[in-house]
């Protein structure tokens, strides 16, 4: 007869074996960077701008080739308002380049816009109103700077941007006064280029509204709600989705509804590198 204790370890459980994890911290180790990897928390909206360094050796002309003059066209922002310049002038309807004295084409004032306070005034009512809801008064600074910025006339800016843009683009502004604008070949190099220029105490916000005002056709109030009229009947009539914006991200205008060849880009944007002192 088996004693007691040989008994109690004959069916004594056995110990559970230990486990191999190795391959599932393996597996954690492969998923857990593809899973941050693909992951998107945060979208981030840029916008282009080349710096003009200003430097750099200039090509030499090809002889067989028919050179044009430079447009150089630039915004200057300052205290007083935008001065827009190029290296051209506006002469019966006609982008004509101007040299100076050593040959090369010398910048033209084209329209100077002044700054006017009134301007700021609508943004100004929102901001009042922002904060009334909340029962707080308008930061004295946020309201300073708020109506520094919308002092400035970006309408009367795109404007003349647009201007100079189909002037350049048709070389008569009689045809586009009539609306018969036809897209020709620009009569001067760099002419989708645009320089800005700012004094050293310029916003930051002002200097980026100026960039997206250079960039598309802006909209005057009435044509917003006579866009959104339109807008309204061609979801009405077929339900399909409208194309609201080109692939340069501007707005399109009236004419453009519906039209996915429809094109109100003006300028590709460069920071100059020597701001207004």
């Amino acid at each position: 007869m088996a004693s007691k204790s040989t008994a109690k370890r004959k069916f004594a459980p056995k110990p559970a074996p230990e486990l191999n994890l190795k391959p599932i911290m393996n597996l954690m180790v492969v998923l857990i960077p593809m899973l941050l990897y693909s992951a998107s928390f945060i979208k981030f909206a840029s916008v282009n701008a080349t710096k003009a360094s200003g430097q750099g050796k200039p090509k030499e002309a090809n002889p067989d080739d028919d050179p044009k003059p430079p447009l150089k066209l630039m915004v200057k922002i300052t205290e007083e308002g935008f001065v827009i310049e190029a290296a051209a002038i506006l002469d019966e309807g006609t982008m004509i380049a101007t040299p100076g004295d050593d040959g090369a084409a010398a910048p033209v004032e084209l329209y100077t816009i002044d700054v006017d306070e009134s301007k700021a005034e609508t943004q100004l009512e929102k901001l009042r109103a922002e904060y009334k809801e909340k029962k707080k008064p308008v930061p004295e600074s946020l309201f300073d700077a708020t109506k520094r910025v919308y002092s400035y006339n970006f309408l009367e800016l795109n404007s003349k941007i647009g201007i100079i843009k189909k002037a350049i683009k048709n070389g008569d502004q009689q045809a586009m006064a009539n609306g018969d604008i036809q897209k020709g070949e620009s009569q001067f190099d760099k002419a989708d280029q645009i320089v800005i220029a700012a004094q050293g105490n310029i916003p930051y916000e002002l200097l980026i509204k100026v960039m997206d005002t250079v960039r598309c056709k802006m909209l005057t109030p009435e044509q917003k709600k006579a866009r959104k009229e339109k807008l309204a009947e061609k979801k009405a009539e077929g339900g399909s989705k409208i194309k609201n914006r080109n692939k340069y991200g501007c707005i399109l205008d009236l004419n453009a509804l519906g039209d996915e060849d429809a094109n109100t880009y003006y300028y590709d944007v460069i920071l100059n590198s020597k701001l207004i002192e």
